[in-house]
C-alpha cells in the first residue's frame, strides 16, 4: 500500500482515531509504507554512490594504479547491487516489528557497503599525496551525507552505514598522527555525532508524519465505508434486502426517464403473497417476517441487474423490468410463481419448527410513453385484483 501525500490530522483527533482503530493493523501499514519509502530511496542512495565512486576513480587516475583502481570500482559496484536486490526482494516481506529479521539483515548489510566506500582511503589513495587525500574524504563526506538524508526511514542503517563508511579514514588518520590529520579526526568525529542527532530528529519526525498520513488515509476509509453503508441502510428495506418504496420509485423515475429517451418498453409486475394475514395470525409476525425473507431471497436470485425490485407495502413487491416486452413479463412471472409455489419456508414455533408453503399472485402490465407512472401503477393493480378473485395463485395481465 503506498500512502499518497494528505493533510495531516490535527493531532487530538488523530490520537482519538488512533484509539478506535487495529492498531496492528495500522502498524503493519506504516511499517509497509516505510519499507517501501526505504526502498526508493535507497535506488538513489546507491546510484549516488556508485557515481561518486566512479568521480573519485576518475579524479585518482594516474596517481594510483589502474588495477587497483578497477578491483575497487568493482569491489564498491558488486555490495551496493547486491544490498540493493536483498533490500528489493526481502525488505518488503518483512514482518511488522522493527527488530524483525529482515530489517535486522539490512542493518548488517549497509556496513559492508560502508566498509566498501571506506577501503578507498587505503586502496586508490595517494598517501603522499594531499590532494589525492582531500579528494577521497570529500567523497566519503558526500555519499555519508546523502546516505543520511535519503535512509532516513530506517535510522540505524543510517548510523551504522556512517560508523563504516568512516571507519577506516579514522584509522588512516590516526596512523598519519600529524596534528593537521588529528585536527580532521576531530572533524570527523564532529561531522558523525551531528549526522547521529539530524537522524534522530529527522527520523522521528518522518515516523510521525507517515503516522498522520496513515491515520488521515484510514479515515478517510472509513468514512467512505459509513457513508456506503448509510446510503445502503437508507436505501434498502432491512427486512427483504429489495429497495424500499422511496429509493425504488426513485430508480423507476430515472429508468423511465431513459427508457424515454432511447424509446425501449418496460413492463411492470405486481406481486402480492397469498394469505399473509393468516400467516401471521396462525404463526405468528416472527414467522411472517422469516416468509418475507425466503421469498425476497428466492426473487433477487431471478432478476437481472437492471431490474428494480421494491417493497411496495406490506406483504406486496413491484418488480420493474426494462428492455422487456409484456409476453416476456409473463413468462418470467410464471417462471417466479412456480420457484415460491415449490419453495419451503422453515419457522420455529411455540411448539416445534414447522414448514409452510407459500403462492402469490401476478399483476403484469406495461408502462408505455402515452401513460403516466401512476396510471400504470393502477393497471398493475387491476392485475394483480383480478388475479386474487381467479383463485389466487396465478398471472394476470392488465394492458
Amino acid at each position: 500500500m503506498v500512502i499518497e501525500n494528505n493533510k495531516s490530522l490535527p493531532l487530538q483527533h488523530a490520537d482519538a482515531l488512533k484509539n478506535t482503530l487495529n492498531s496492528d493493523e495500522l502498524d503493519s501499514i506504516i511499517i509497509e509504507e516505510r519499507n517501501y519509502q526505504f526502498i526508493k530511496r535507497h535506488k538513489i542512495s546507491t546510484l549516488f554512490g556508485v557515481i561518486a565512486s566512479l568521480n573519485l576513480a576518475y579524479f585518482q587516475f594516474g596517481s594510483v594504479n589502474l588495477y587497483t583502481l578497477t578491483v575497487w570500482c568493482l569491489l564498491v559496484l558488486m555490495v551496493n547491487v547486491f544490498i540493493f536486490f536483498w533490500c528489493s526482494s526481502n525488505l518488503i516481506k518483512v514482518e511488522n516489528n522493527e527488530k524483525s529479521a529482515g530489517i535486522w539483515q539490512l542493518i548488517a548489510l549497509q556496513p559492508i557497503s560502508g566498509l566498501a566506500y571506506s577501503s578507498s582511503i587505503f586502496l586508490i589513495t595517494d598517501w603522499n599525496n594531499p590532494i589525492s587525500e582531500f579528494l577521497t574524504l570529500l567523497m566519503l563526506n558526500g555519499i555519508a551525507s546523502t546516505a543520511s538524508i535519503l535512509n532516513i526511514p530506517v535510522r540505524n542503517s543510517c548510523n551504522y552505514f556512517n560508523i563504516s563508511i568512516a571507519f577506516l579514514p579514522v584509522c588512516y588518520l590516526i596512523y598519519k598522527h600529524d596534528i593537521t590529520y588529528l585536527n580532521l579526526l576531530i572533524a570527523i568525529i564532529l561531522l558523525l555525532v551531528t549526522l547521529h542527532i539530524l537522524i534522530g530528529l529527522s527520523t522521528t519526525q518522518y515516523m510521525f508524519g507517515l503516522e498522520q498520513r496513515v491515520l488521515s488515509l484510514t479515515l478517510s476509509n472509513e468514512l467512505k465505508k459509513s457513508c456506503e453503508k448509510i446510503k445502503r441502510e437508507a436505501n434498502i428495506d432491512h427486512l427483504t434486502s429489495a429497495y424500499n418504496r422511496r429509493h425504488g420509485f426513485e430508480r423507476i423515475k430515472k429508468k423511465l426517464d431513459e427508457s424515454d429517451i432511447a424509446h425501449k418498453l418496460i413492463s411492470m409486475i405486481m406481486i402480492d403473497i397469498d394469505n399473509f394475514k393468516q400467516i401471521n395470525d396462525t404463526y405468528g409476525h416472527p414467522a411472517g417476517d422469516q416468509v418475507l425473507k425466503s421469498f425476497s431471497k428466492n426473487i433477487l436470485k431471478l432478476v437481472r441487474d437492471g431490474d428494480i425490485f421494491m417493497r411496495f407495502g406490506g406483504e406486496e413487491f413491484l418488480l420493474v423490468l426494462p428492455e422487456t416486452e409484456p409476453e416476456g413479463a409473463i413468462i418470467f412471472s410464471e417462471r417466479l410463481r412456480m420457484v415460491i409455489e415449490n419453495m419451503a419456508v422453515n419457522i420455529d414455533t411455540l411448539n416445534e419448527p414447522t414448514t409452510i408453503k407459500i403462492t402469490c399472485c401476478f399483476g403484469v402490465t406495461q408502462i408505455s410513453s402515452t401513460q403516466s407512472f401512476q396510471e400504470a401503477l393502477l393497471k398493475a393493480d387491476k392485475a394483480l385484483y383480478n388475479a386474487k378473485n381467479n383463485g389466487k395463485n396465478c398471472v394476470e395481465v392488465f394492458l
